[in-house]
């Protein structure tokens, strides 16, 4: 059986030799190592070509110009061959030398189109954590014709239920039949961040899918990552895209599933929680007024023709503060201020300012209240021949 590996790259000189030592070390050799690169500026290329000299079984595809990670693995998957693939981030490795065997037996004994395995972080100071929430698998298991996998996906994605199964949208924690992403058409987003979210969409279509309990790949955290940098300009914009292809994959693909309707919903109302509580803090006040806005016309685009409260019944445990949410998908069919939608968003993620809107402590009052307390205290620590003058300077100004 041949494997692909896809191992896109731009710019990791520092780690990718540890990268690529854990792939070309592997038990099994029956390897198609292909390296994207996505226009490096440093010496990833040197390296990789390095490699390649050593290694028939590697090619590299150069990108013209760059589009992100996702079209890199895109360019990878159109010229892959194997029987199965493995999307591999060029800043992590793989956790031990067996790892291909063990899944090549599994993919054999199984016929799984897909494969779920555990993760291990390595944070930026070397401390190793297992990552025992979204990657963790308490016991090995196989969905098939026999045994319905729809029950556990819903339970798993809508109540974040986690007994003995969780889904992690990271396309490094998955062995994939090639022929399946195939059939579904399957393309990364270009030029975009979270582009694997879509793939938990995938999830159910799978004829067979196979959970391990086993430790495959090491996730490495650093500071400059894409995961842990501020966020791009036009943040949500990223998130409309990664909405558009999470409801084409609905519409085309999903069909006959109990309660379907209320995935998508769920899984932007999660994924845009966690990511704004992530990032959100590097941002100032005024950038954060700005996502707050940007965050509430988006989910009233996504949630505002697609139901009212009774919609969520019963509520999703996934998601919290749900006396928040209601108050928000009620507000999309009141006429509101920008204060108002400011305060809904903040209290969704951040606690409520108050139990109902109250427009008068909107941010720019806020703003305008520290101002004259500011005022004050230079009236009280400056002595007055400076006040005085600044007060003139300002005056002079308009």
């Amino acid at each position: 059986m041949l494997v692909s590996v896809i191992i896109p790259f731009y710019n990791v000189e520092a780690y990718f030799r540890r990268c690529l030592d854990s792939v070309v070390t592997q038990s099994y050799y029956n390897l198609e190592i292909i390296l994207v690169n996505d226009c490096s500026s440093d010496d990833s290329m040197i390296i990789a070509q390095e490699y390649a000299h050593q290694d028939r079984r590697i090619q590299i595809i150069e990108h013209a110009k760059s589009l992100h990670v996702g079209g890199a693995r895109n360019s990878g998957m159109a010229i892959a061959t194997g029987e199965y693939i493995w999307f591999i981030d060029s800043d992590d490795e793989l956790a031990h030398p067996y790892a291909i065997e063990h899944l090549v037996r599994i993919a054999q004994r199984d016929d799984s189109d897909i494969i779920l395995f555990r993760a291990q972080m390595k944070a930026f100071d070397h401390q190793e954590i297992t990552i025992i929430g979204d990657y963790l698998y308490s016991m090995e298991q196989t969905f098939h014709e026999r045994r319905e996998f729809w029950p556990t996906y819903f339970e798993v994605i809508y109540h974040d239920t986690h007994i003995d199964a969780s889904f992690s949208p990271a396309v490094w924690a998955k062995f994939w039949k090639l022929s399946f992403l195939r059939r579904y058409q399957f393309q990364f987003l270009e030029h975009t961040i979270h582009q694997d979210i879509p793939l938990l969409m995938l999830l159910p279509l799978a004829d067979r899918l196979t959970q391990l309990p086993y430790i495959f790949y090491y996730y490495y955290q650093r500071d400059e990552s894409t995961m842990n940098s501020q966020a791009p300009a036009q943040y949500i914009q990223h998130f409309e895209r990664i909405a558009e292809q999470l409801w084409s994959i609905y519409y085309k693909y999903w069909t006959g599933y109990p309660d379907q309707h209320l995935i998508v919903p769920v899984m932007l109302l999660v994924h845009l929680t966690f990511n704004t509580k992530r990032i959100l803090p590097s941002q100032n006040l005024f950038d954060q007024e700005k996502w707050f806005l940007d965050v509430y016309d988006f989910l009233h685009k996504q949630l505002k023709d697609r139901g009212d409260r009774e919609f969520f019944q019963p509520w999703p445990r996934a998601v919290e503060n749900s006396s928040q949410w209601i108050q928000l998908i009620d507000s999309f069919h009141q006429d509101i201020k920008d204060s108002d939608k400011v305060i809904l968003i903040h209290s969704i993620f951040y606690g409520s300012f108050s139990d109902e809107i109250k427009p008068e402590i909107s941010i720019e009052t806020k703003i305008k209240k520290l101002q004259k307390v500011i005022k004050i205290v230079m009236k009280m620590l400056l002595p007055y021949g400076v006040v005085r003058l600044i007060q003139t300077h300002q005056d002079n100004k308009y």
